[in-house]
């Protein structure tokens, strides 16, 4: 069971204190582990903590959304 909890990660992507990151495939695995800073700034990604192991994970976020063009053309 992994519980979502976005808001309290308190990821570290900017000061000497590196955040680890485990990076996860669409099937949940661990493809590789990077520092927090090197995926800040990209889009359409998850953050979640694993409530059983409290590590952080990331992957796609699938559920992204795109803005529709023609609603948003006059802006």
């Amino acid at each position: 069971m992994v519980l979502v909890i976005a808001v309290s990660l308190n990821l570290d992507f900017t000061s000497q204190r590196v955040s680890k990151v485990a990076v996860l495939d669409e099937n949940n695995q661990v493809v590789s582990t990077v520092k927090a800073r090197e995926l800040s700034g990209q889009s359409d990604l998850l953050f979640r903590r694993n409530s059983e192991t409290g590590t952080i994970e990331c992957k796609t976020n699938k559920a992204a959304i795109a803005l529709n063009e023609m609603l948003h053309a006059h802006n």
